[in-house]
């Protein structure tokens, strides 16, 4: 199967570009659903207060340098504590949306013939942070798993770098 990737946007017109801030929403649950939703209207975010952020450093034993800015929010009931994640300057993050299937009829030899499935992804958007939720905890790399594989992306990055070579006396 042959996946075509492109991380050009096919359009870029002002109204089919979205530039609310941190409208990527990384929830600690499973949705089976894949479409528009009414966020604005349902999905209400609250920043926290210094007294509200106390309480978290006391429940999980979080350190203050993890409470700049964290925000609230309720889904389906259950509270959520949620933080900006900005991307490393070295990775890029897009969103992509699988176009129409493309299939191929190929002959492979003058015997069989075999249906060949093309992919094509297209970006819908380009980011550079999107917002964490863990359910009420603060998301860390501990608790989270994106945030421990883009934590590993830093680390591997210090382990693959050259070393220079050590000074001969």
């Amino acid at each position: 199967m042959e996946i075509n990737i492109s991380t050009i946007p096919k359009s870029t017109k002002r109204e089919n570009i979205d530039d609310r801030p941190h409208v990527l929403q990384l929830l600690p649950c499973n949705i089976d659903y894949d479409g528009k939703a009414n966020i604005d209207k349902y999905f209400i975010i609250n920043k926290l207060k210094d007294e509200q952020k106390k309480d978290l450093i006391n429940d999980n034993n979080n350190d203050n340098n993890e409470l700049n800015e964290l925000y609230e929010t309720f889904f389906r009931g259950r509270r959520l504590i949620g933080k900006i994640h900005e991307i490393n300057k070295d990775c890029e993050g897009y969103i992509f949306k699988e176009a129409t299937p493309n299939i191929n009829n190929e002959l492979i030899t003058q015997d069989e013939e075999m249906n060949e499935q093309t992919r094509d992804w297209d970006t819908i958007r380009k980011f550079d942070s999107f917002m964490v939720w863990e359910q009420n905890e603060i998301p860390s790399p501990s608790n989270n798993q994106i945030l421990k594989s883009l934590e590993w992306l830093e680390i591997s990055k210090v382990i693959h770098e050259p070393t220079p070579p050590s000074p001969t006396i």
